[in-house]
């Protein structure tokens, strides 16, 4: 699962870079087109799109903080899993090696 988060992680990053990279380049293409005067035609409904594409960003974003929450969470658990799994080994390797076991050895 934790592999699975990280690849739509990995994902949504560059997903939101390419918007913030698109958002820029149609806002200022929008104000550039406005300034001619008449190319406020043409650059009224680019800024529109440069906003959606905005709004859109923003809303992975938030969509982005979630999932790195998820592997975060993810992430803690899985080196507990492991650590608790390591301890029991040694227990376990020790009690064979002893020929004995303790109820020490495995609280």
């Amino acid at each position: 699962m934790l592999k699975k988060y990280k690849k739509a992680r990995k994902a949504l990053h560059y997903s939101l870079f390419g918007l913030g990279a698109v958002t820029v380049a149609l806002s200022s293409g929008a104000v550039a087109t406005s300034l001619t005067g008449v190319g406020i035609v043409i650059g009224t409904p680019v800024a529109g799109i440069a906003a959606l594409s905005g709004a859109v960003s923003a809303g992975l974003s938030v969509v982005n903080k979630k999932l790195e929450r998820r592997v975060n969470k993810h992430s803690r658990i899985h080196s507990l899993a492991i650590g608790k799994h390591d301890s029991i080994n040694l227990a376990v390797s020790q009690a064979l090696n002893d020929n004995r076991v303790s109820t020490r050895s495995f609280n």
